[in-house]
């Protein structure tokens, strides 16, 4: 039964759709309500199946208010529209099957087929997409729909819309049969001729108030003139039909095969780039690490003991390389200097974190063609719906807007998921097979990690795109909206925030801070000078000079002959130098650092700023997950820094800056007495006056005899070693926590919005 009490509607633009419209029709009765267009026929019609909400009184459906009872109300009455709202890349049992399964019901092949049949719908047609139909085959097929459905009450829009006469001539013989089932119908038409022969009763609407009710014998007997009037289910389950309808239209379609197409070429090539690189940079490593060890077993004295720290590139780096095509790989260890980046940076950067650009490596790819794809998939998730006609039919059914919403966004998902873990298993499969790496269990947890980030991620967009498309009513709206979203989030926000940050925490260039480094360097030179002298005069050393004094350029000494005064010199001298250069170091260091804490609070800021955009949210968190990020960097120098005042702690702590070996292969007695040294050197400044050549000769022979030497190696087998911490799973994930819950938050937030939206849509 069909009831309205005092019906009205009201839009919001003022015009009085519906005017306190009171009717009922009892089971086993067929009403047509007849009226122009704009009469409110089809504003009735809405009503009763909730596509729209009342201003005022009471629809009802077997007795039950449908603004109240939406889902129950559904489950007892079926809808046919003017539109044939069906999917044309579904064959008619497929339509058929989708639909009946919204009304909870799960039917065989033979049901379909006898349904079809009941309605006249040709046998061959049966298996056929829905798109080769005609519009009065596919008006068939609606038919059968709402017939499977076997609802107590029926409203129909235009049945006969698009029927062959003989098509119509079945569809009044199905009504009638459906009448004495005790079906309560209700047809809005034009079709003067149809309500005559069929209706029980006629209804008569002008300027939304229905004007006039008839019997059907009254209708035929008082022959009006009606020319005046023509002037001017559970909840879950449904989610699941509408994801596994959804996934299947998508997958058919041409936007999936050149989506996947293009990531099974574009993955590739940027894996074969990246894997190259990481093999170079991995071979630079191996070098420099086995020169560093040949270096430092080969020192004859500690003065030159300079361990060098060699960072190989981490793993993962194949699928996000944050920032690691911004810095080198070696960092020196040395008194004079504390570690700040390690070396081969390029400062013309000025910055290693204010890249607007993300390199082209594997998150970024998946960054730009993961979120272009959930888009392209989910823009017309509602608008394409409403534009086909088949919006109104599906929620003819006993479906909430909730499972409706839901359901797309999980089609979606499943969509795009394929593509995505393709990308995924084809880029390991390159890793593993061209790179020849082997991922540790830390590496992998990482790269499920990494998985569910980029699901994530790709939920987001899901979202975003069904959030554009229950704001507009056309597809080309919601696409051009998403379209510059997506350029916006992707390119625009992180050249804004790099601006902005920039902006905001003014850092000087690099050159300033060097400059300030030389003026320190001749402070440091001048207290060195001071110093040395000081010492010479108090040894009475007034006269001193080398023979063979070895600079590296860097103060380090290897001095070769000489006299045992000159080596209590240079011994006291190393002792002080070493303290001269550890305080020049932090000097030094409270430079770098307050240039660094600036640069940390620029890239703060910037990090902050880029929350607003999903996508450097993303290509941030895959390379936290990869151990590559800014952050990974500053640790891991931080580890080089307490490395360096251990090492120093070792020379200390062995009096190594106080023995002869830190400045010196040669045994002590190597070293002539004073006096005979003395007499050396005035017998050299003779020969030297009177026979350049012999003089020449004779430094030339001393000086291969010292290269010569044999000298043995000093015992570095004990020094501290560096080793670079190893982050487990569990840290990777703590790493990344706060990245991947911005965007879950930012996920949920959006599919919930979305939903909260649509339940205003309008239908119509």
């Amino acid at each position: 039964m069909l009831e309205a009490i005092d019906l009205t509607k009201r839009y919001e633009d003022g015009h009085l759709a519906l005017d306190a419209l009171n009717l009922r029709i009892e089971p086993g009765e067929i009403f047509f309500l007849l009226g122009a267009n704009g009469a409110g026929k089809s504003t009735t019609l809405n009503l009763f199946l909730d596509f729209i909400r009342p201003t005022s009184g009471w629809a009802l459906v077997n007795g039950v208010e449908v603004r109240s009872n939406p889902a129950e109300t559904r489950r007892h009455i079926a809808y046919v529209s003017e539109n044939v709202m069906l999917y044309g890349d579904f064959t008619a049992r497929e339509n058929l099957d989708f639909f009946t399964r919204l009304t909870g019901k799960r039917l065989d092949r033979r049901d379909y087929y006898q349904a079809m049949r009941r309605v006249g719908l040709p046998e061959e047609s049966f298996e056929r997409k829905l798109k080769t139909f005609s519009k009065g085959m596919r008006q068939k097929v609606e038919i059968a729909a709402l017939l499977l459905k076997d609802a107590d009450n029926m409203v129909m829009d235009e049945p006969t819309s698009g029927l062959d006469p003989r098509s119509t001539a079945e569809l009044m013989q199905l009504l009638h049969h459906l009448r004495l089932e005790g079906k309560s119908i209700l047809i809005c038409t034009h079709d003067l001729f149809r309500a005559r022969s069929l209706a029980d009763r006629v209804g008569i609407m002008k300027d939304g108030r229905l004007v006039m009710v008839r019997s059907r014998d009254e209708f035929l007997r008082d022959d009006l003139d009606l020319s005046g009037l023509y002037a001017g289910g559970g909840l879950m389950r449904n989610i699941w039909i509408f994801a596994w309808k959804e996934f299947r239209l998508n997958i058919r379609s041409a936007r999936f095969a050149i989506g996947l197409l293009l990531c099974l070429v574009i993955v590739p090539f940027t894996m074969m780039v990246g894997i190259g690189d990481y093999q170079i940079q991995k071979e630079v490593c191996e070098a420099e690490a086995r020169q560093a060890e040949e270096e430092i077993s080969s020192c004859l004295v500690w003065s030159k003991v300079h361990p060098k720290l060699v960072r190989e590139p981490e793993p993962l780096s194949l699928l996000s390389r944050g920032i690691t095509n911004n810095i080198g790989y070696t960092v020196l260890i040395t008194l004079w200097e504390i570690p700040f980046l390690p070396f081969q940076f390029n400062w013309a950067q000025n910055s290693p974190f204010m890249k607007v650009f993300p390199p082209l490596d594997f998150s970024a790819v998946l960054s730009i063609m993961i979120s272009l794809l959930a888009l392209v998939f989910s823009y017309d998730t509602v608008t394409r719906e409403r534009e086909e006609g088949t919006l109104r039919f599906i929620f003819s059914s006993s479906v909430s807007r909730y499972s409706f919403l839901l359901g797309k966004w999980l089609g979606v998902v499943l969509t795009v998921l394929p593509i995505l873990l393709a990308c995924f298993l084809l880029a390991l499969g390159f890793v593993v097979l061209e790179g020849g790496v082997r991922f540790s269990g830390s590496e992998w947890v990482g790269i499920g990690w990494m998985l569910l980030a980029s699901f994530v991620y790709l939920a987001f967009f899901g979202s975003f795109g069904i959030w554009v498309s229950s704001l507009t009513a056309r597809s080309v709206t919601s696409i051009v909206l998403c379209m510059l979203s997506w350029l916006t989030f992707l390119f625009v926000i992180p050249a804004l925030s790099s601006y902005a940050s920039r902006s905001m925490v003014a850092l000087p260039s690099y050159k300033q801070v060097e400059n300030k480094k030389v003026e320190l360097f001749w402070s440091m030179r001048s207290e060195y000078d001071k110093r040395w002298r000081e010492l010479r005069d108090s040894l009475g050393l007034q006269s001193l000079r080398y023979l063979f004094d070895v600079e590296d350029g860097e103060g380090t000494k290897d001095i070769r002959g000489g006299s045992r005064l000159v080596l209590e010199h240079t011994r006291r001298m190393a002792v002080v130098d070493a303290n001269i250069r550890i305080d020049h170091a932090e000097r030094l260091w409270k430079l770098d650092e307050e240039y660094l804490c600036t640069l940390s609070a620029q890239r703060k800021w910037q990090d902050i700023l880029n929350l607003l955009s999903p996508s450097a949210t993303y290509i941030r968190l895959m390379a936290r997950l990869g151990n590559t990020d800014a952050d990974a960097l500053l640790s891991y120098m931080s580890d080089a820094r307490n490395y360096r005042e251990q090492f120093i702690r070792y020379l200390t702590d062995r009096d190594l800056f106080y023995s002869p070996s830190y400045v010196t292969p040669c045994r002590e007695d190597e070293f002539l007495p004073q006096e005979e040294w003395e007499a050396f050197e005035r017998q050299a400044e003779k020969l030297q006056k009177n026979d350049p050549p012999a003089f020449e000769r004779i430094m030339k022979d001393a000086e291969q005899q010292y290269a010569d030497a044999n000298y043995s190696p000093v015992d570095v087998r004990d020094i501290p070693q560096f080793s670079l911490r190893e982050l487990s799973g569990w840290q990777r994930a703590q790493r990344g926590a706060r990245s991947l819950i911005l965007l879950f938050i930012l996920f949920i937030a959006l599919l919930a919005s979305a939903i909260y939206i649509f339940r205003r849509y309008d239908l119509r």
